[in-house]
C-alpha cells in the first residue's frame, strides 16, 4: 500500500512539474526530474531520472551510487534505462519503488533543502543527447537479449 502511494506521488509530481513544460516547449527545452533515495545502511543512494522530450514518450533511468556523491544530475554515468514509453513508464516507476522498498531509508533531500524530495532541471541540448544515448544503448542491449530469446 505504502509503495503504491509513493509511486503515485512520484508519477503525479512528474506529470505536474515536468511533463506539460517539456511537451509544449521547443526541443531544446527538455526537463528532467531527479529523485534520490537512501538505501541500505546509508552508504548508497538509488536515483531516478525521469524525462519527456519530443512527444509524449517518457524515459526512466536509474542508477545506484555511493552516498558521498551528492550531485543529483546526470554526471557520473552509471545510468540504466528501465523504460521508454508513452504509458507504461508509470508501471516502471511503481516496480522500481516495490523492488527497492525494503532497502529504502527515506528520500535523500539534503542538497536540495529540507523536505525537497525531487529536483527539476532544464536540459541543454547536449545533456539531452547524453540521456538519449543512455536510452539508445539500453535498447541495443535489450535487442541483443530479445533476439537471442526468440531464436
Amino acid at each position: 500500500m505504502l509503495e503504491h502511494m509513493i509511486a503515485e506521488c512520484i508519477n503525479q509530481t512528474f506529470e505536474d512539474q515536468v511533463m506539460p513544460k517539456s511537451i509544449v516547449g521547443p526541443p531544446d527545452d527538455g526537463k528532467v526530474m531527479y529523485i534520490s533515495v537512501r538505501v541500505g545502511k546509508d552508504s548508497e543512494t538509488e536515483q531516478l531520472a525521469i524525462y519527456a522530450w519530443k512527444g509524449r514518450y517518457v524515459t526512466v533511468l536509474r542508477r545506484r551510487t555511493p552516498r558521498h556523491i551528492t550531485q543529483y544530475v546526470y554526471e557520473g554515468g552509471g545510468w540504466e534505462c528501465i523504460c521508454h514509453h508513452d504509458s507504461c513508464w508509470r508501471n516502471e516507476v511503481q516496480s522500481w519503488v516495490f523492488n527497492n522498498s525494503k532497502d529504502f531509508n527515506g528520500f535523500d533531500s539534503t542538497p536540495k533543502g529540507f523536505l525537497k524530495w525531487f529536483s527539476v532541471e532544464t536540459l541543454s541540448s547536449e545533456r539531452m543527447n547524453e540521456l538519449e544515448q543512455v536510452r539508445k544503448d539500453s535498447e541495443k542491449e535489450f535487442s541483443k537479449y530479445f533476439d537471442k530469446s526468440i531464436r
